[in-house]
């Protein structure tokens, strides 16, 4: 197997093409020196690799890629190459928190018309596409763009984790995409409707713009200290009534010491979310502890707006 520069290998490389976002700035910051052997090298690998997989991000990063260098003039293949990589990296520039900064940035890339038309010949080539391109295909909104977008939004209606991952990069979308929302917007809200974590949220007063978002780290009977060491248990439940499942719950064992910290979690066995408080009742059993649900940390909502909940928790006088 070929090894380029760095120490990567062929499958090195593929593998943080595979991973996206972040590891696509580590491959493109380790490939733009290539030379022009290896820059051909690189593209067939890419070509010959890419013919057996189409799914996942490494189908998008590879086919933007063979798009983007496609038919270049041997005088422009070092130049174009670099424009390439830089333009691998910039896709995944900034978060979606900072959205001024992402939607600017999102734009700049529409404008470019050879790198939004590689990216849309990326989207229709890839069986799943990453968040970044959805955001920038939307964000254009053009006809090809549009195109570009169909058999996803189609796969979406679908599937729960994709239609969440349209809803997204929804944010950054032109008005020229609402028709592609038509369909996709009903599904979401059913199976948003349907949640028994949003059900148990609005008896509770946890809503929040339709949505119940919180998580809880709750500690068990108080910290075993041996020496400078000391272990503990916690019960962690993540309840969002966007995501599937919708409610996650487990309980971590803590071992902490003055040089050295490890963490072991075992799932706690729940289906039913009305059955949520007799399972952690078994778990605490099990393990010989008992939950101090009054000094549960919160997350996403405040400790106040938690105490109905919590109250909920600790009861067991249910079946």
């Amino acid at each position: 197997m070929a090894t380029y520069q760095h120490g990567y290998d062929r499958r090195t490389a593929f593998q943080l093409l595979k991973q996206g976002g972040p590891f696509w700035w580590k491959f493109s910051h380790w490939a733009r020196p290539f030379d022009d052997q290896k820059i051909r090298a690189m593209l067939a690998a890419l070509s010959k690799e890419v013919q057996k997989r189409s799914t996942g991000s490494f189908s998008a990063a590879a086919l933007f890629m063979i798009s983007m260098m496609a038919d270049v003039p041997s005088a422009q293949l070092q130049s174009t190459w670099r424009d390439t990589m830089a333009a691998l990296d910039g896709l995944n520039a900034y978060e979606f928190g900072a959205r001024k900064k992402k939607h600017d940035k999102l734009r700049s890339i529409a404008k470019d018309r050879k790198q939004l038309s590689a990216w849309q010949a990326a989207a229709v080539g890839s069986e799943w596409i990453p968040t970044n391109l959805l955001a920038l295909l939307l964000c254009d909104g053009s006809e090809e763009s549009l195109d570009a977008l169909m058999p996803h939004v189609e796969r979406a209606r679908h599937d729960r984790d994709r239609l969440e991952q349209l809803e997204a990069a929804r944010v950054f979308a032109a008005p020229s995409t609402d028709r592609l929302f038509a369909v996709t917007d009903q599904k979401l809200s059913a199976l948003r409707s349907a949640s028994s974590v949003l059900a148990l949220g609005r008896q509770l007063g946890l809503e929040k713009n339709g949505r119940v978002r919180l998580r809880l780290l709750i500690p068990a009977t108080e910290a075993v200290r041996r020496g400078r060491t000391t272990q503990q248990y916690f019960a962690e439940l993540e309840f969002d009534s966007d995501a599937n499942p919708d409610l996650q719950a487990s309980v971590s064992h803590r071992t902490t010491s003055p040089t050295s910290y490890s963490e072991s979690s075992r799932t706690i066995p729940c289906k039913d979310l009305s059955k949520l408080p007799r399972a952690l009742e078994r778990a605490s059993t099990k393990l010989g502890v008992q939950w101090f649900f009054n000094d549960a940390k919160a997350t996403f909502l405040s400790k106040k707006l938690c105490g109905p909940l919590l109250d909920w928790l600790g009861r067991t006088d249910r079946s």
